[in-house]
């Protein structure tokens, strides 16, 4: 049988007992233990108990055929139900698998963890067509669903969310479940129990500083601010951050303000064309980005990205300095930008 996220408490609370065994398997390592770790939990108390719980592997099994038969065929030692846990399984185990199901009764109940599984998997395919098993997909978090999952487990720690938090959470998190709720923990040891958590003190927190001050040096470059530029490149380098990742950050917030101004010139509205931008401009930084849209014609931006893509060329093949070529070029935009400010409409030529 074939479930789905949606459907896991099926799986935890109100599952048949004719289900012999549950496989778990997907990309994400963190969400797949988790998964496994909670339906193990419906089925006995504790999952330390020698008397209650086996722990087997993929290895283990291929090495002793009868390993998983014995295992799932025992006479259980407390009144309570057994449970077998197989940790990376693969498709050498299908056919174990199909003589368990195959038994005329089994009293335990095994939930089996694995990896990415393709369709055409004969494990997968075994545990999603057979009656007496089960089969349930882990992805990387992302969207509605992690947005979810961050409201949830951070209100499990006693945290509140402002929207920009959550905002910044959802975009810099997800793909692994381990390392998403390790991220919320150390969120919520950060700030304490009870307190509202903030986009400054969320990006204290588990940002990456470095991006961070990156970000700092685009927008300067961008608002043809020069003193601000000329001290954000001064902290880049004395943090050791790279030149050439430097002029990338920059390129993509450059192509981000032209996408943003070719949607302008195409008579959409300013919030539409900013809104729809991946990934999205955080609210603290969108007056920002809208003025600098005020600020550069389309060809100025076109000339502006021309002249960072040329100096991530020379960073990368050139014998020149690379943090010289990297703040040239920043310097060069930022003054390409302080030459044309206007006020209050795009200047489109």
């Amino acid at each position: 049988m074939k479930f789905h996220q949606q459907n896991l408490g099926r799986l935890t609370q109100d599952r048949s007992d004719s289900l012999r065994a549950i496989l778990v398997y997907g990309p994400d390592a963190g969400h797949v233990e988790e998964t496994a770790t909670e339906i193990a939990r419906s089925a006995v108390e504790n999952l330390s108990d020698p008397f209650s719980v086996v722990l087997l592997t993929d290895n283990e099994i291929r090495q002793d055929a009868a390993l998983l038969f014995d295992a799932a065929t025992a006479m259980s030692l407390t009144q309570g139900k057994r449970l077998i846990r197989v940790r990376d399984a693969s498709d050498g185990l299908a056919q174990r698998f199909q003589d368990i199901a195959e038994l005329p009764r089994v009293d335990a109940l095994t939930v089996v963890e694995a990896g990415a599984l393709e369709p055409r998997s004969k494990l997968r395919q075994l545990f999603e067509t057979s009656d007496v098993f089960g089969a349930i997909a882990c992805y990387g978090d992302d969207g509605p669903g992690l947005a979810a999952f961050v409201r949830r487990t951070l209100g499990e720690l006693d945290v509140i969310l402002d929207p920009e938090s959550l905002e910044y959470l959802v975009e810099n998190l997800g793909g692994d479940r381990r390392h998403t709720r390790s991220e919320l923990e150390k969120l919520a040891l950060f700030l304490g129990a009870g307190c509202t958590a903030t986009l400054e003190n969320v990006q204290q927190s588990i940002g990456d500083s470095g991006l961070l001050a990156m970000e700092d040096i685009a927008y300067a470059a961008a608002d043809g601010d020069a003193a601000a530029l000329e001290a954000s490149l001064h902290r880049a380098s004395a943090t050791g951050e790279s030149p050439v990742r430097v002029v990338r950050v920059a390129i993509g917030h450059f192509q981000r303000l032209h996408q943003a101004a070719l949607a302008l010139e195409a008579g959409v509205e300013p919030e539409s064309a900013i809104g729809s931008l991946r990934p999205p401009i955080f609210r603290n930084r969108r007056a920002r980005f809208e003025s600098q849209l005020y600020g550069w014609q389309v060809w100025r931006l076109e000339a502006a990205l021309d002249r960072l893509f040329e100096a991530e060329f020379r960073c990368k093949s050139t014998g020149i300095p690379d943090q010289a070529v990297c703040a040239q070029s920043l310097i060069g935009v930022c003054l390409f930008r302080a030459s044309n400010r206007t006020k209050g409409r795009i200047g489109f030529d």
